[in-house]
């Protein structure tokens, strides 16, 4: 697990924050980190339950408004509802994080129809629509976007063809954004993340040491010669980071992906 006693918090404080996928793994992450930093939140998730249990620890533990929204990205209109729950509570937006969405492994021949659907639906349309919602409101105070991609999208592989594609999209759409950004004061960036120790990993742990009669533990060493990476992530290193892209300190950092892959991708 990362030293979090000697990590660095970053002063958001005031700040509003919408951020997608927010009731666990990374989503949740970054959650705890914004409103640890000062940041105002509005959370969005399908599950209102887990929503709720977050909002009321992180309202008591750090003294901000945490709102929880539920809504499902595949719904065309569920980015304009969720521009008008943040503004309503709070008045402003200062920072949308497009976090949601998880996408399906397997090849060409694996994956189905309603898979790529999803994985497209969530992931891209409902960070897409969402920003395309709130960019009036980043206009006015002069805000941004940080987008959750994937290495896949720089390492596409033929047994991840859902993951490359829809990250290779996310990465070209912040891109693009990022153009309009310059000319409406907006700072558009993103993090790929690589493997990150969140419940779906552990759950593909547990089913590969299952399948080949070691203990997780190993299945986990397999995992980082397989990947060629330092350590697993955590999800507090993405949150980190995107604290950071929100902060002043990222003030000359825009239409970038930082990768945070602990040495995955190697590229130039």
């Amino acid at each position: 697990m990362p030293n979090n006693e000697q990590a660095t918090t970053f002063d958001l404080t005031g700040k509003v924050a919408i951020i997608t996928g927010g009731s666990q793994g990374i989503g949740e992450a970054i959650v705890r980190e914004l409103a640890g930093s000062g940041c105002d939140i509005l959370a969005t998730a399908r599950s209102e339950a887990a929503l709720a249990s977050i909002s009321s620890e992180l309202e008591t533990s750090t003294g901000r408004r945490v709102v929880g929204h539920t809504a499902d990205l595949r719904d065309e209109n569920a980015g304009a509802s969720i521009v008008k729950a943040a503004a309503e509570a709070f008045g402003k937006i200062d920072l949308v994080v497009n976090n949601a969405g998880s996408t399906k492994n397997g090849t060409l021949f694996d994956v189905t129809e309603e898979e790529w659907a999803d994985g497209f639906g969530v992931k891209f349309f409902g960070g897409m629509r969402l920003s395309k919602a709130a960019w009036p409101h980043l206009k006015d105070s002069n805000g941004g976007i940080v987008n959750i991609g994937g290495i896949r999208a720089e390492t596409p592989t033929g047994v991840s063809v859902i993951p490359s594609s829809v990250n290779s999209a996310i990465a070209a759409l912040t891109k693009a954004l990022a153009d309009q950004g310059r000319a409406d004061g907006v700072k558009v960036n993103g993090i790929h993340p690589g493997p990150v120790r969140t419940g779906r990993l552990k759950a593909t742990q547990e089913s590969m040491a299952a399948d080949k009669g070691v203990d997780q533990a190993e299945v986990e060493r397999q995992m980082i010669a397989n990947f060629g990476v330092t350590r697993i992530g955590e999800p507090e290193d993405i949150a980190r980071l995107v604290a950071f892209l929100a902060s002043p300190l990222a003030a000359n950092i825009h239409g970038t992906f930082i990768d945070s892959d602990g040495g995955a991708t190697r590229g130039t």
